[in-house]
């Protein structure tokens, strides 16, 4: 008569043991599906667990710490933004001046820096806009508070006269809260380059 053991006696859910998911061969952990291909693999060594493919998580989930996604993920948006000019606006001036409908009626924002986890998300400043024959457009971001630009917010578009999206590179914030503004400028010649929008863009990093 065959011996009977504890683990015949158990549901086959709860059969598994280390032993038969444990993969010698890299040091992790595989569970497989009914074909023996590995669903998702733990790595004890990193910490970390990889899908084979795509998954869908069809129940609520908390996450307690820092989760990194390499890939984008369907229903999260990788950015946002503050709107700050929405409008078409010229200028002839060769120095920034205020994006406002009347002396000292420009769009300001309040921006707490704090409140944005920089290990997670990168800040731009980006606008649509059009030089004019002979004259690009500038535009910076404005500080309110400390009565200087921000550094390394200038754009410039071309002289073309078709709409451009501009794109700065990544910026860090005064510290603190600051209000905010956008200026604008012709860069050169005698013409009235064009801002239709400007946005404070905050983007995920690595998406």
């Amino acid at each position: 008569m065959p011996r009977v053991r504890n683990r015949d006696l158990l549901p086959t859910a709860v059969k598994y043991r280390l032993t038969e998911i444990y993969d010698p061969t890299d040091g992790t952990y595989k569970f497989r599906d009914n074909d023996g291909n590995a669903v998702f693999t733990i790595n004890p060594e990193t910490g970390t667990v990889t899908f084979a493919s795509a998954i869908t998580f069809d129940t609520a989930m908390t996450f307690t710490g820092q989760v990194t996604f390499n890939g984008l993920v369907r229903g999260l948006w990788p950015e946002t933004y503050y709107e700050m000019i929405d409008g078409t606006y010229f200028t002839g001036n060769a120095s920034y001046e205020d994006v406002a409908v009347a002396p000292n009626q420009m769009v300001r924002i309040s921006v707490n820096a704090s409140e944005i986890d920089t290990d997670v998300f990168n800040i731009y400043f980006e606008i649509v806009g059009s030089g004019d024959t002979g004259s690009p457009l500038g535009v910076q971001i404005y500080n309110q508070t400390t009565a200087a630009g921000l550094a390394g917010s200038d754009v410039v578009t071309t002289e073309s006269t078709t709409s451009q999206i501009v794109r700065s590179a990544a910026l860090t914030l005064t510290a603190g809260t600051n209000v905010y503004s956008v200026k604008f400028k012709k860069t050169a010649g005698a013409g009235f380059p064009r801002i239709y929008s400007a946005r404070m863009v905050i983007r995920l990093k690595d998406l």
